[in-house]
């Protein structure tokens, strides 16, 4: 059975799957998936709790989908910008800790100037890059 899905496990997340629920065969295991809510930050500091805690307990390589909406999206493209980042999640959880913890004055200027980049440059972007 193929499991590839975010928590990185391949056959293994399958096989770990079958060892802690006590099946014998494939077709008794169940899809596993994790839903983060809506919230912005709230959001994207909860489903990174619940990540770091599933890997804490062993059962991060169990997940066969990851989904959410809204702030919690921004804690997932955080994660699928690092490669294999079930194993990484440090280092992301780090990332995002450093980027909350970032300067709170906004500069008018850096903010115009990144938008005339991003018009220039004919990139899609949204407030929330800012």
């Amino acid at each position: 059975m193929d499991r590839d899905h975010p928590g990185g496990g391949g056959e293994d997340g399958g096989e770990s799957l079958r060892q802690h629920l006590r099946t014998q065969t494939s077709d008794q295991v169940p899809n596993i998936a994790l839903l983060g809510s809506g919230g912005g930050e709230r959001a994207m500091v909860g489903l990174l709790g619940s990540l770091v805690q599933l890997e804490k307990a062993g059962l991060l390589e169990l997940l066969l989908y990851l989904s959410g909406v809204s702030g919690s999206t921004w804690c997932m493209a955080s994660l699928y910008q690092e490669p294999d980042w079930s194993t990484k999640l440090e280092a992301v959880k780090d990332k995002i800790i450093q980027r909350l913890s970032g300067p709170k004055v906004v500069s008018w200027t850096d903010a115009f100037a990144k938008l005339k980049k991003y018009y220039y440059e004919k990139d899609f972007f949204s407030m929330t890059d800012f």
